[in-house]
């Protein structure tokens, strides 16, 4: 994958979907409220123009997730954990015969080398980015991820009642010392 030099931001600023202004006060929000950069400014830019933007600057196409069979060894490798916090859903697992496993994800931002790193990591995998919207993307870990077990959940068990102390033999005799 060709290392992505520009920011989300800069790319809205570029693509005049917003002003420079108007991206660094919806960055600075996201730091702060820990959301997502893309997930902030697609409440803010229609997500569609934002896909298509990303598009056109990162020459990367644009997946209908919808219409897009998910490989199921694909979605073995990611944890629906990290895929619903990168914004990402794995599409397909390539094996070639030299060289490291390409996994293909539809992210919302290709540009987060953070989290490319971090499935790279993961997997063990190359990453090859697609384009997909942020809602896409949600509903097809919903629909992609529904009744597996990729994440670590805490089971809240009722508490037991204590069990009764257990006495060794003798040990409830009265004793003295002459």
């Amino acid at each position: 994958m060709a290392r992505v030099r520009r920011t989300l931001a800069e790319i809205v600023v570029e693509e005049g979907l917003i002003d420079e202004e108007g991206a660094t006060t919806i960055e600075r929000e996201a730091r702060r409220s820990g959301q997502p950069i893309v997930q902030a400014f697609a409440a803010q830019v229609p997500e569609a123009s934002l896909a298509m933007a990303l598009s056109r600057r990162l020459r990367l196409p644009v997946v209908q997730l919808d219409a897009e069979p998910l490989d199921p060894d694909a979605l073995r490798e990611l944890s629906q954990e990290i895929a619903c916090r990168r914004l990402l859903v794995p599409l397909s697992l390539e094996s070639p015969v030299e060289g490291p496993r390409i996994l293909h994800v539809a992210m919302a931002d290709p540009t987060d080398r953070d989290a490319i790193a971090e499935v790279e990591i993961a997997t063990g995998c190359r990453v090859a980015p697609a384009l997909a919207t942020v809602t896409a993307i949600d509903d097809a870990i919903d629909r992609a991820y529904h009744g597996t077990a990729t994440a670590i959940m805490k089971v809240d068990r009722p508490a037991a009642a204590e069990p009764p102390r257990r006495v060794p033999f003798g040990g409830d005799l009265p004793f003295a010392t002459p």
